[in-house]
């Protein structure tokens, strides 16, 4: 069959005729026994196809070779077969498809087991591979999804870093989630791993994609990747298992993880990504049945709606047959408990309904969960119907969707990262009260699900920002990710009581109840291991927003019309008239039948603003008295006092949370959490400068510490109270007490601007928020750069005290920037095809998608050969560009290219590499040698690949009439796509009059604090996306 590249004979005609030989059968792949294997693929447009057998999955193993080399049999409906007798497990096979003549060796796209890196298939035998007790372990399920709270965690980051407790052999592994008992740094006391998860709640863990994908090798060990790259979609990803060549192990590790999670009561949500694959020119998809398995544009090449390079085609019978049979593979082989679907946008309402009808039918299917991302990443390439937000009423009222309403209306809009939501002091009051009903089309104006079960409430996840560096972001201007702020933790603990009590499910990123951060980091898809990982010791450093937020889940299991997947709860809710901005309350009453053993009415008030407010709550026969179960430091069941009447007043930037104190006393509900309240006092005066509370389980250790944000103004004088013990029965208080520091207090603001020009009447312009540091007088202080979109920082005017000693004066530090000159497209290019000669066409793309040829006309300019071997290098004079790799030897033959996988060829900036998994750009490193006088001694310049991986190395220099006060800290480290200036702080050395040669007189101690090195750490404004918006 000859293979058509048009869109509208892929979409219309070939297609459909493809569809017509739609196979049935659920034998698809290798079908195993000990007598013999059955092999079967689908192609129907093949002329022809192998069993190609190997005795292991790559060549690179020990007793590697072809077993043989066997001719399929064609059958009905597109289907070619073989049997191959005899037990053959654990050998491994290929099929060799030819097409339009072009044979092409490919992996079973119904691969269940594979070697190392998913090039090769393995006849498994999938019962060898079950874990003891596997056969008892049960699905984790509810009635309904808004019963669930869902915790997502890459597996690498859940135990890489060296303090989780996990042992070595398993940090970043499936087996990490297996360890009980696990505590940080080993020490005992603060529980990590499946112990914190049961101690805080959660009913589910969401796994970012744990499918075999393509940008790990997986014979190294330390890459990072989040795996939205498929590559094969039955398969466990080898990188996180013990043994990656051996396909057996992938699935045993994987299944004992699932089964620990299982024994905790714990659920697991898996996260597919069925929308695009890594390539689509090289996919097994394509290799298979060319042209079927995605959608096309009229010019031949894949349509993008994924922002990947491809999107899939879940219109197609065989695709859409492909994703109901690994949903249910996934649901009773690994017994998975639910999936997130990324980019369900992509996919066609018919397929997803369909999907949801076929996992209806099996046993307790009616209970898995299925939600995913109701957008794209482009421009779809399909006419019917798909999973977009506005169609989400289109589809079961068990297909959820995320709520990007909620999550703006209370962070700010997540593309920008000063923008304001409602925790910040915002506005935004009327988006909450319709994101607080799941943006329903019932109750709210402009809604768009049919009922909170519709609705996944959320407000961070592995894509943009995490909360906490939103917040720092948006609420603060010294970009300081790492020192603990209280209000941003007051905020943080608001957001939190915001949507977890909110309609629908409840959805959270993994660290977010612990203020984790990523510096900044907008997009870490292939970040380090550093910025990535889980930092447990922020779950000691923030335990009291751990126990707020396992105290919210408390609440939500406790009462069920925080659940309520229909819309009768939302029909029920009354809303206080808001007199002010920041504020929203609302009382909500529960159903009759639910009152024997549940609350009857509880109030919830936020209150954003730096002022205490007063509300009058509004209601149907409103009770006079209330018990509070959540205030500004506390949440939970148990009782945190009372009021009377229902005119209340809720302290600044925190929420109140209230139950009727009839059926409070009635119901009587109790909890397994203990209480300790940490009090830090004002000796002098006995006033709580501030609070904190943890909670525990009885007999569970704890550890208190001092409040390091307190040193600027007070200084520490003692504890009462056991620092550390064990949780009680009993409630617990620890008081720290401070005395008020009563000397001088100094102030540093630090500025950005771009230096006025007199000639043109130009005054200096300040181009980012300024930066206000404090510090006693005498103490030392550093001072931080910006990286500003289109600036650079002007070495030649920078200031002479960017390091110092704070004083009783205020003072200010200013740092002068320039345009930044664009840099040359320097493309280094890895000839993957073995190519003898290679040519770079390089164009620009106008708004229409015309090209400016700015190389040679095709096939292009010459690229000459690198120092390392395989690579070609070209300079551009531009800055970037799009480029096509051509076959230059002979082009009156035909041209062969290298377009990418977008077809429209590479996107390019800069100097950068294109190695065939995609384009790693440079990063540059400026070292920069200053004296105190701010004079540049000299600096040098370095650039290397901002892989993740690639690291720079700088080392101080001599000076005649200078010393070194400090080695900065960022002297090494890794290549970023973002500019880093290492800067090296030196002094004068002092010379004595009437010697010959100069005397040099040593600093004292205090000097040298005074001319601390300065650490500029460089916090990007810039991010590129590796995928999709969202």
């Amino acid at each position: 069959m000859t293979v058509p590249n048009t869109a509208y004979a892929a979409e219309k005609k070939y297609s459909h005729e493809l569809d017509k030989q739609y196979y049935d059968g659920n034998d698809l792949g290798a079908n195993y026994t000990k007598e013999k294997t059955t092999f079967k693929v689908w192609a129907p447009s093949a002329e022809k196809v192998y069993l190609k057998r190997y005795t292991t999955g790559s060549d690179i193993e020990q007793g590697a070779r072809v077993i043989s080399n066997l001719k399929m049999l064609k059958g009905d409906n597109g289907i070619w077969y073989y049997t191959v007798f005899g037990d053959i497990k654990n050998t491994y096979y290929t099929y060799i498809v030819t097409t339009d003549g072009k044979a092409q060796e490919t992996c079973d796209i119904y691969a269940k087991a594979v070697g190392v890196n998913g090039n090769r298939a393995m006849v498994v035998d999938l019962d060898s591979t079950d874990p003891d007790g596997w056969d008892k372990d049960k699905h984790i399920t509810y009635d309904s999804p808004t019963d669930t709270v869902v915790w997502e965690v890459h597996v690498r980051d859940f135990s890489i870093s060296p303090d989780s407790g996990v042992t070595d052999a398993n940090k970043g592994k499936y087996l990490a989630f297996t360890e009980k008992g696990t505590t940080l740094n080993s020490q005992g006391v603060i529980s990590t791993g499946i112990d914190y998860l049961k101690e805080l709640g959660v009913t589910h863990v969401q796994l970012l994609p744990v499918f075999d994908y393509a940008t790990i090798d997986e014979t190294q060990d330390g890459a990072f990747n989040w795996g939205y790259d498929p590559k094969n979609y039955n398969v466990p990803e080898g990188s996180y298992s013990s043994d990656p060549y051996d396909g057996n192990v992938r699935i045993n590790e994987f299944k004992q993880m699932i089964k620990a999670l299982h024994d905790a009561g714990i659920g697991v949500i898996m996260d597919v990504v069925y929308n695009h694959t890594y390539t689509a020119k090289d996919s097994s998809f394509q290799k298979t049945v060319p042209n079927y398995y995605y959608r096309m544009n009229k010019d031949g090449t894949f349509s993008d709606a994924s922002g990947c390079g491809n999107e899939t085609a879940s219109e197609h019978a065989m695709f859409r047959k492909y994703m109901i049979d690994s949903i249910l593979y996934w649901i009773q082989e690994y017994h998975i408990d639910g999936f997130r679907f990324d980019l369900m946008g992509v996919h066609d309402v018919t397929t997803m309904n369909k999907i949801r009808e076929a996992v209806d039918k099996l046993d307790g299917g009616k209970k898995i969960i299925l939600y995913g991302e109701p957008w794209t990443g482009g421009t779809i390439g399909t006419s019917q119907a798909t999973a977009v937000q506005s169609n989400i009423n289109k589809l079961d009222n068990r297909i959820g969707a995320f709520n990007d309403k909620i999550r703006d209306a209370i962070k700010g809009d997540v593309f920008i990262a000063a923008n304001t939501g409602f925790v910040q002091q915002g506005t935004n009051d009327s988006d909450v009260i319709d994101s607080i009903q799941a943006n329903n089309t019932k109750t709210t104006t402009g809604g768009w699900a049919n009922q909170p079960s519709q609705c996944v409430s959320y407000v961070s996840a592995h894509d943009n920002y995490t909360l906490y560096d939103k917040l720092v972001l948006s609420a603060r201007t010294d970009q300081n990710f790492t020192d603990r702020d209280d209000e941003l933790v007051d905020m943080n603990k608001l957001t939190g009581a915001m949507y977890i009590t909110s309609q629908g499910l409840t959805f959270m990123q993994a660290g977010e109840e612990f203020a984790r951060t990523k510096k900044g980091d907008e997009n870490s898809y292939k970040s380090s291991t550093s910025i990535n990982m889980l930092s447990w010791s922020n779950v000691e450093k923030y335990r009291d927003l751990v126990s707020y937020y396992s105290g919210l889940i408390e609440i939500k299991k406790a009462f069920s019309p925080f659940r309520d997947a229909t819309t009768g709860a939302c029909e029920r809710m009354v809303f206080a008239e808001n007199n002010s901005d920041g504020l929203v309350a609302y009382t909500l009453t529960n159903t009759e039948k639910k009152l024997k053993s549940e609350w009857s009415q509880v109030a919830l008030i936020f209150n954003s603003s730096t002022e205490e407010k007063e509300v009058t709550l509004k209601g149907d026969k409103l009770t006079s008295e209330w018990t509070i179960i959540a205030n500004k430091t506390s949440a939970g069941v148990k009782s945190l006092g009372t009021v009377k009447g229902n005119t209340v007043k809720v302290d600044a930037g925190s929420a109140l949370i209230l139950v009727d104190k009839s059926s409070f006393e009635k119901i009587n509900l109790t909890s397994d959490k203990c209480k300790v309240t940490i009090e830090y006092k004002d000796k002098a005066t006995d006033e709580i400068i501030s609070s904190q509370v943890i909670t525990g389980k009885e007999g569970g250790k704890f550890t208190t510490s001092k409040d390091e944000s307190l040193n600027l103004r007070y200084d520490f004088d003692s504890v009462r109270g056991n620092e550390s013990g064990t949780f009680t029965k009993a409630d617990q208080t620890v008081t720290y007490y401070y005395n008020k520091f009563d000397g001088a207090v100094g102030k540093v603001t630090v500025k950005y601007m771009r230096a006025g020009d007199e000639a043109f009447g130009m005054a200096a312009q300040e181009i980012a928020s300024s930066v206000t540091i404090e510090g006693r007088e005498g103490t030392a202080y550093t001072t931080t750069v910006k990286t500003i979109d289109g600036f650079e920082l002007d070495l030649e005017k920078l200031p002479d005290n960017t390091a110092g000693t704070f004083t009783g004066e205020e003072l200010e530090v200013v740092y002068y920037y320039k345009t930044k000159e664009a840099d040359k497209l320097v493309i280094n290019y890895y000839n993957k095809n073995g190519w003898e000669k290679v040519g770079a066409y390089v164009f620009t793309l106008d708004d229409d998608d015309k090209r400016n040829v700015i190389s040679a006309k095709s096939p292009g300019t010459e690229m000459k050969k690198s120092s390392e071997d395989g690579w070609y290098t070209l300079t551009i004079d531009a800055s970037e560009a799009y480029c096509i790799f051509t076959n230059m030897k002979d082009p009156k033959k035909g041209i062969k290219t290298d377009k990418s996988s977008t077809g429209k060829g590479y996107s390019l900036r800069g100097t950068c590499w294109v190695d065939g998994d995609g384009v790693i750009y440079s990063g540059k490193v400026t070292a920069v040698y200053i004296g105190d006088d701010g004079k540049v001694l000299d600096k040098k310049v370095m650039t290397g690949k901002a892989d993740g991986t690639s690291s720079y190395t700088t080392e101080a220099m001599k000076f005649d009439d200078y010393e070194l006060v400090k080695t900065p800290a960022n002297a090494n480290g890794v290549y970023t796509e973002n500019d880093i200036y290492v800067i090296y702080n030196y002094s004068e050395k002092y010379k004595v009059p009437g010697f010959a040669m100069p005397l040099v007189i040593g600093l004292s101690s205090a000097a040298v604090v005074s001319f601390a090195g300065a650490v500029i750490a460089l916090i990007s404004t810039r991010k590129r996306k590796a995928k999709r918006g969202s």
